[in-house]
């Protein structure tokens, strides 16, 4: 979400004032620091209810403090090879806009996995109930995960909770995290693996290899690979709600674009061409950076636009720095392989002087944790959610490279959603607590990382 200033109206509010310019200098150390080191079956997996949470979190939530602790629910397998690359794509959603994932497995052949808010009712376990149904014959390659709420108000929709519980399912080197809105362009999965494996043969900038740096003696350094997002913009009186939005959309398979191409024909037009309308003239329906209308630092810094224009299919461009409020969006490393685990710091030390058979034993009775954090799950509703995740990547030494020119993401057009409405209008708590939590998310990632040093 995009940043906001606070006022300050007491000698008790001017002190928090003083804290959060703190906050800012660690934000800025931290990006600094950045820029100087410049598939399987369907599956519906078991159901997760809420408890005992306003946000609708689990009774342990994932938070900086233990976000290193608590892995144990990480389903990477054991036997990952240096050379399996593949990445899996996971979202989250409400049962409304489960649709929109019928474009998506149409365009992304490998491992998706979506968790699932259910409201507490009737209606919408039925609604369910059939797209598992329809799911499991048209997306073999898709995990559904239901997350049944009892707390249905807009404003607390849990949404690290849910990638979290998506980021658990996975079972590959790499995932993709996206939000429901968005479609890939046709076969960005295999598209990603080969700029994956461009990079891990080229290594990081420090001339090791990306995926097999001793991760638990050191902060490692990790790239995340930034896949361009745009936006398909569209007459408003056409999509008016949701089902209007789809129905539109699936007249035309190119309405969303499926490739490079198609997408640079979908931003060039965007001439004086016009449509006629009871209020006015307004432009024809074209394609955009993301958020590029009205907040252009989201995805200011992978620099779409020339990106596009140069239509370069092999090169990896590097993004040396970012700043706060950039959000784009990631396929990170995940399941680590056989080599890395078998040979992490913490392991050998623990087991000096084991046997053989103690060292198996041990290695098997370990969770598999993941090379890449997880979300904060602190942070709900609408807002700082996905800006947290950034921050922390870029505080854990991660380098940001854009891929070529070969996939993209496109959002598709709909009205503006319930969480997002309250954060903007109806909730001004909200939109101050998030912003409190992320002073003190600054602080504790400060004290977590900065103190110590980045390696």
């Amino acid at each position: 979400g995009k940043p906001n200033n606070m006022t300050t109206h007491s000698m008790k509010v001017i002190k928090k004032k003083k804290m959060i310019s703190f906050q800012s200098l660690m934000l800025i150390s931290i990006l600094a620091m950045t820029c100087l080191l410049c598939t399987t079956n369907f599956t519906v997996l078991r159901e997760i209810k809420q408890v005992n949470s306003p946000q609708g979190e689990f009774k342990l939530t994932r938070k900086l403090g233990n976000i290193d602790e608590h892995h144990f629910m990480s389903q990477c397998p054991r036997n990952i090879t240096e050379t399996e690359i593949a990445t899996t794509l996971v979202t989250q959603t409400t049962v409304d806009r489960l649709e929109h994932l019928e474009r998506t497995c149409k365009r992304w052949s490998s491992s998706i996995v979506a968790a699932v808010y259910i409201k507490n009712n009737k209606e919408e376990k039925e609604i369910w109930t059939r797209k598992v149904s329809s799911f499991s014959k048209e997306c073999p390659q898709l995990k559904l995960i239901p997350y049944i709420s009892h707390k249905d108000k807009p404003g607390n929709y849990p949404i690290n909770t849910l990638r979290n519980i998506g980021f658990d399912a996975v079972e590959t080197s790499h995932v993709l995290m996206i939000d429901i809105d968005f479609i890939p362009s046709e076969n960005l999965d295999i598209e990603t693996k080969k700029a994956v494996k461009r990079l891990i043969s080229k290594g990081s900038g420090r001339n090791s290899p990306v995926l097999s740096r001793d991760r638990d003696q050191t902060y490692s350094h990790f790239h995340a690979l930034i896949v361009p997002a745009y936006e398909r913009k569209f007459d408003a009186e056409e999509c008016t709600d949701l089902n209007q939005c789809i129905a539109a959309v699936k007249e035309d398979e190119e309405f969303m674009p499926r490739t490079v191409e198609s997408l640079k024909e979908c931003v060039s037009n965007n001439e004086r061409e016009s449509v006629s309308r009871e209020d006015g003239i307004t432009p024809k329906s074209k394609c955009i950076v993301f958020h590029s209308d009205y907040y252009k630092l989201g995805h200011g810094f992978t620099k779409s636009d020339d990106w596009l224009r140069d239509m370069n299919k092999v090169e990896l461009r590097t993004v040396r720095c970012i700043q706060e409020g950039y959000e784009p969006y990631l396929v990170i490393p995940w399941c680590p392989s056989k080599l890395i685990n078998h040979g992490t710091h913490v392991f050998k030390e623990n087991l000096k002087g084991a046997s053989n058979e103690e060292k198996l034993s041990k290695l098997l009775s370990d969770p598999w944790k993941p090379m890449s954090p997880y979300y904060d799950e602190r942070f709900y509703g609408y807002g700082k959610n996905k800006v947290q995740h950034i921050i922390h990547l870029s505080a854990r030494g991660y380098e940001y490279v854009v891929m070529p020119a070969t996939g993209f993401l496109t959002h598709y057009p709909h009205a503006i959603s319930g969480s997002r409405v309250v954060f903007d209008k109806k909730n001004k708590k909200l939109r101050q607590s998030m912003s409190d939590l992320m002073n003190q998310f600054m602080e504790e990632l400060s004290k977590k990382y900065l103190k110590g040093g980045i390696h």
